[in-house]
């Protein structure tokens, strides 16, 4: 089983408002009012359509496996698909492409439900199904569709969430949580590919093991496991403990904890490592106007902080 050297990998970014207090994650989209996209991939440099010239082929014509593979992860769109699809009539068993297969259907044209099960087929194609990469997609992928359950298709999530131990296999309940996929039971999902991603291979690509760390704390803090949570986010700042948006998700944690001191500290945090992180500037300023106590903990407040919204904000980690 072959992986292209070149993998392109898609890690989400969202602001999500909570009840009680939410944390950041990462997904795939294309930037909207609530949401914020990272692209990673093998390349530092954004991934652009090329001109076509009077002498190149299009994907249907073209007979070339590694030729396919390449327009596959360069081209976007139609013609990208178009050249996935090729290069998997092709061979099959590559999952480089099935994961450039599942970005362009997700990023390029919004089908994520088609993307999700591209991301599965590359995770099940590999030995060992321990992939971090493929497992790391879904997990990002299913914090989309999280946020908008409806936009969920039943039929592509059965067997994904059959095969996480989610949903009990040939049951009413099933049928029926199916029909209506709950965000409960997503963020169930969630959580489980991001713990197959965490204990795989280590084959990240540019994406990092504290990423899926602070995605699968995001999760279980949905899920209101405030513990858990609050672990993972201890797990990702272990790994790289200058990620501002994970300081931001433990501060999160730690509020909904009633740790409102650890909270306060944490936000503090953030703002040493990104004095211009708002998020966490607003989210302190909330601390503060809670509990007055802790004021003389921290220096004096800006105007700015004192005028903080009274919904909590997170922050959503990347990749």
């Amino acid at each position: 089983m072959k992986r292209s050297a070149f993998i392109t990998l898609i890690v989400l970014s969202s602001w999500l408002g909570w009840s009680p207090i939410r944390a950041v994650l990462a997904q795939t989209e294309t930037p909207s009012e609530e949401q914020t996209v990272e692209t990673v991939e093998e390349q530092p440099t954004e991934t652009v359509e090329a001109e076509p010239t009077e002498t190149e082929l299009e994907p249907p014509q073209i007979e070339d496996f590694d030729k396919l593979a390449e327009q596959c992860r360069t081209r976007t769109g139609e013609v990208g698909l178009a050249a996935c699809d090729r290069a998997l009539e092709l061979n099959g068993q590559d999952t480089a492409v099935w994961i450039n297969r599942g970005i362009k259907l997700d990023r390029d044209l919004a089908d994520p439900n088609a993307a999700l099960n591209s991301y599965y087929q590359a995770a099940q194609l590999d030995i060992n199904q321990d992939f971090s990469l493929a497992w790391f997609n879904q997990c990002a992928l299913l914090l989309k569709i999280a946020r908008k359950p409806s936009v969920a298709d039943p039929a592509q999530l059965q067997p994904i969430l059959i095969e996480l131990e989610v949903l009990a296999e040939e049951t009413s309940t099933s049928a029926t949580d199916l029909a209506t996929p709950s965000a409960t039971l997503l963020y169930k999902a969630v959580a489980a590919t991001c713990d197959r991603a965490i204990n795989g291979d280590q084959d990240w690509g540019n994406a990092t093991i504290a990423r899926a760390w602070n995605n699968l704390g995001y999760a279980q803090d949905e899920l209101g496991n405030y513990g858990a949570a609050l672990d993972a986010y201890e797990a990702a700042l272990a790994e790289d403990p200058e990620h501002v948006g994970v300081w931001n998700n433990k501060a999160i944690a730690l509020e909904n904890l009633q740790r409102p001191a650890e909270a306060l500290a944490a936000y503090e945090r953030a703002l040493e490592i990104d004095p211009n992180y708002s998020l966490a500037r607003r989210n302190r300023a909330r601390v503060l106007q809670n509990h007055p106590e802790l004021r003389n903990q921290t220096p004096a407040t800006t105007p700015e902080e004192t005028t903080a919204e009274e919904s909590p904000e997170q922050v959503i980690p990347n990749q």
